[in-house]
């Protein structure tokens, strides 16, 4: 019988033509699953889902955080700001009460959140992923340079970018070092094993597979047809990384660095493999199925993992994050695949049998088989730490049901190359497995490289030692780590302790009261000028005093943070900050006017001192005080501290009545924190030397911005940075000012409500793009995307504010598309400034200057704006704003930035071999003054 799954075109193939040799080739199309035309009604028939267990995760998943704590919060602080009676019969005390209660509302579920993640992602005794692919008795042979090249490439896989890659990097790259070249792509499904059988390839001296597992599996397959038929030796490979999953190519390292975190990196690299000449054998498994054998080079998948690819291959529109989305679906389901029995073949030469479990406690059931014989599944997944390409074992995963939180802690540290918990996955070596599926008749799904195929119930996997010859470099992995498999604990783990995290809140709240005290005006800035008898100018200008003082108080707070610590830098802006915002109240105290006047200016000047040395130092804390394992957690919180300090500071103006109680109530919450602030900081985070690295970094703040400020690369990112962000600081502060003008009725409200709409769209785009980043390590496109749709979205905006209340929900809408767009460049540029300078720039001082620039970019707009909108009013002001964002934007697409690019993958490499020798000698040597001085600078 048929399975419904095999309705491919063309297969059909003579009976007696498939028995006529052991090797599955033209005939594989009758057990071959193209998962592309497979009918839609089917799709979901293999994922058996299971809904009811994802209700067990909402009470402590993001859903509950929402659906228990943030909407009765929201609907508080709703009621006050949008229900006219409900705001008139409450007092400001009793305002202030309710708001202060939906804030406790929103912490203490956050909390709740918090914790639940963080006892997912605690971290386990871990082993390095970055490890050598090969074992050390591996011998690599040398052979001259290849004078023939053939190139297959995938047209459709990953990013279809595989054309441009092969005509643009590989075939121009080897071409110059004199080989001939001959650009072969794949025509359908299953062209690749006519391919590997064909002269073109065994005419060769040398194969370039361009494509991920797949198309990688179908030329090996083709390759070992040919092979078994001719008993000639096959022309060696090598792999360029660009599919969806390239199991093979992540296991190698240059430098110790992923070797498919670039697609123009891993090209050139692939391109130097095979003109070096050095080559060596690695293991296959050969497939017995349905009586015919059948290559695997990496994994052969049976249940969950079977079903998660199969799904995700018609999701391939999410790219590479599919997987995860597949993942997380197949984790909450935890579906039992039907009962197995393995009979295995140790290496040692014993036999043991294996049954999948009853489904109690003590034995549970199977939901996946993994036949492995790398460590990766994806670049980011490394399944397998202990793996080696050619150690001539293989490796049989059992997964097992389990608890969710079990199984999210293993897939959420994949990437570290943490080993699945014994409670979740079995793991046994072995040189051949017999496996029967059911009573061994019924038909299944089979994954073998990413492909699917229809087995009948029963099937053989057999390791076929150094069958498959590889283009490999060994000087690429002379800082890869060692072979050690023990469970290690860093030695500078006990210099990390819980105080991180009080360090952590204690900061986010100093950054916080920052932005709320010097934005104060912005946002209720013509009732301010009534307020204080004053033109809407000066208001203006009290809002931007922070761009002012940030030039002149910038190298001082760098030269404090840098020489002091990072104690001495958070007290003091924050205490300039609480005395600022004193300084403000006086001018209530029925002084004179131009008194009023003058303490409302030194208010802002004062507090606009010490932003600096609030703004420059999540890098700094996170490095310092966090371990490697948690200092993107510690960077995201800290960061966002900020941005949530500005949107606190434009919406505590609207809840509160009037200029005076916003001013007095700011000063009251300042002074208190800030006096809690200087009592629990800790005064020394508990690491080496940090004496002994501010002594060095006295003498180094100077040169380091002049360092900065040559590199002509940085300059780039400054203007991208400086663009968004002055914009962005130039709408917040003639945001109301423009509906004023344009007769927007409630001009303050509704500047408060497009202040936060766009805030909170800017935090989501942050996270959005951060994991597109770390997927794709595609700065440049991304870059250029944002600075693109948040063009396009101020132009929608402009022309949709005259209009009025009448379109307030499109102006929401491109309010949001403005924040999604515009503030991801801000950690886009800064990441990519850090890859680029560090370490021979310190984080601080990079974050000064990409601050400093959006200062410039600011100060320069508001001084010109000003007299621009007196003279003709809201809408030409708005297109001046659309004219500065048009300019950065065309600077980022015109300009080429592969410069940067290049940069930041060389400066990828170094830092992460600087981090690899350290974690090294951190495990062979003690700490001693000598040797920890430059971990801690690093």
């Amino acid at each position: 019988m048929q399975s419904p799954f095999l309705n491919n075109a063309g297969n059909e193939t003579n009976d007696d033509e498939i028995v006529a040799s052991d090797w599955w080739d033209e005939g594989i199309l009758r057990i071959s699953v193209d998962t592309s035309s497979v009918r839609p009604e089917l799709r979901w028939l293999a994922p058996r889902w299971c809904e009811c267990s994802v209700a067990n995760m909402v009470s402590q998943s993001i859903g509950g955080f929402f659906l228990y704590w943030c909407l009765p919060a929201l609907a508080l602080v709703w009621t006050l700001l949008c229900d006219t009676d409900a705001s008139q019969a409450c007092s400001a005390t009793s305002r202030s009460v309710l708001f202060t209660c939906s804030g406790v509302i929103l912490l203490v579920g956050f909390f709740s959140v918090w914790w639940t993640v963080l006892r997912i992602l605690k971290p386990a005794s871990s082993v390095s992923s970055a490890r050598l692919p090969l074992s050390r008795a591996s011998k690599t042979s040398r052979c001259s340079p290849p004078k023939h090249v053939a190139v297959i490439y995938n047209p459709k896989s990953g990013t279809c970018r595989g054309e441009v890659v092969v005509r643009t990097i590989i075939a121009p790259h080897m071409e110059a070092a004199g080989a001939s070249v001959s650009v072969i792509p794949t025509e359908r499904f299953g062209h690749g094993r006519d391919l590997g059988a064909s002269d073109l390839v065994w005419g060769a001296d040398a194969v370039v597979v361009v494509g991920g597992d797949g198309t990688l599996h179908e030329v090996v397959a083709g390759i070992d047809v040919k092979r078994a038929a001719s008993g000639k030796e096959a022309p060696p490979l090598a792999v360029v990384p660009l599919g969806s999953g390239n199991a093979l190519a992540a296991d190698f390292r240059r430098k110790g660095l992923k070797g498919d975190l670039e697609v123009e990196a891993a090209s050139l690299w692939a391109s130097e493999r095979v003109m070096a000449g050095y080559t060596t054998c690695v293991d296959t498994m050969e497939v017995v199925l349905q009586g015919r054998k059948l290559t695997a080079v990496s994994m052969v998948f049976l249940g969950m993992l079977n079903d998660l690819d199969f799904l995700a291959d018609h999701l391939r529109c999410m790219g590479p994050a599919r997987f995860d989305v597949t993942s997380l679906w197949s984790i909450l389901r935890s579906s039992a695949m039907a009962p197995c029995q393995i009979q295995l073949t140790k290496p040692d030469g014993s036999t043991v049998s294996l049954v999948s479990g009853s489904g109690d406690e003590e034995d549970p059931r199977w939901v996946g088989l993994a036949f492995l014989n790398v460590q990766h599944l994806t670049g980011d997944a490394c399944i397998s730490p202990r793996a080696l390409l050619d150690d001539g074992v293989a490796e049989l995963l059992i997964f097992k049901q389990c608890s969710h939180t079990t199984s999210l802690h293993w897939f959420l540290n994949l990437s570290k190359g943490i080993p699945a918990p014994a409670a979740a996955c079995e793991v046994i070596q072995f040189t051949s497995a017999t496996v029967k599926v059911g009573d061994g008749t019924s038909e299944g799904l089979l994954n073998v490289d990413g492909q699917n195929f229809v087995h009948n119930g029963s099937l053989n996997i057999t390791l076929r030692p150094a069958s498959l010859r590889l283009f490999y470099n060994p000087s690429e992995d002379v800082t890869a780590l060692t072979h050690q498999l023990e469970p290690h604990v860093p030695a500078h783990a006990e210099r990390f302790t819980s105080k991180r995290w009080l360090v952590l809140v204690l900061y986010s709240i100093a950054s916080m009261c920052n932005q709320i005290v010097w934005i104060s005006f912005a946002p209720i800035a013509d009732e301010s000028a009534e307020h204080f008898d004053v033109k809407i100018w000066v208001i203006t200008i009290l809002s931007g005093m922070a761009m002012v003082v940030f030039f002149f108080s910038l190298v001082p707070s760098s030269t404090l943070i840098e020489t002091r610590g990072l104690r001495c830098g958070v007290l003091w802006g924050f205490g300039l900050t609480a005395l600022g915002a004193v300084i403000r109240v006086a001018a209530l105290c029925g002084i004179g006017h131009f008194a009023q006047v003058a303490c409302l200016f030194l208010g802002q000047l004062v507090s606009g001192w010490g932003q600096p040395m609030l703004s420059n130092l999540p890098p700094k804390l996170a490095h310092e005080w966090f371990p490697e394992h948690q200092r993107a957690v510690a960077d995201a919180i800290s960061s966002f501290a900020q941005t949530l300090g500005a949107a606190v500071g434009v919406l505590l103006p609207a809840m509160l009545s009037g200029i005076e109680e916003t001013l007095m109530v700011e000063a009251a919450l300042v002074v208190a924190l800030f006096a809690i602030a200087a009592a629990l900081f800790p005064a020394l985070p508990p690491r080496i030397l940090a004496e002994g690295v501010r002594d060095r970094a006295r003498h180094r703040v100077l040169s380091s911005f002049l360092e900065a400020l040559r590199d002509r690369r940085f300059w780039i990112l400054l203007v991208a940075f400086g663009t968004v962000l002055g914009t962005v600081t130039v709408i917040t502060d003639f945001l109301e000012e423009i509906l004023v003008d344009l007769d927007f009725p409630d001009p303050s409200d509704n500047t408060v409500f497009c202040n936060a709409v766009t805030v909170a769209a800017g935090l989501v785009g942050s996270v959005v793009v951060g994991v597109v980043l770390d997927k794709t390590m595609a700065y440049t496109l991304v870059l250029r995307l944002c600075f693109i749709c948040g063009t396009a979205a101020w132009v929608v905006l402009t022309l949709l504010l005259p209009f009025g209340t009448n379109v307030m929900p499109l102006i929401l809408v491109a309010c949001a598309v403005l924040g999604f767009a515009l503030f991801p460049v801000i950690p886009t540029t800064f990441e990519m400034g850090v890859h680029l300078l560090c370490p021979k720039v310190g984080e601080s001082v990079i974050a000064g200057l990409c601050m400093v620039s959006s200062q410039t970019v600011g100060l320069v707009a508001l001084a010109c704006l000003t007299p621009i909108f007196s003279a003709t009013g809201g809408t030409v002001t708005m297109w001046c704003i659309t004219a500065i964002l048009g300019c950065g934007a065309l600077a980022v697409i015109v300009v080429d930035l592969s410069p940067v690019s290049n940069a930041v993958m060389e400066s990828c490499n170094s830092r992460r071999e600087i981090s690899l020798q350290i974690d090294n000698s951190s495990q062979t040597t003690p700490a001693s003054p000598t040797s920890s001085q430059p971990t801690s600078n690093s």
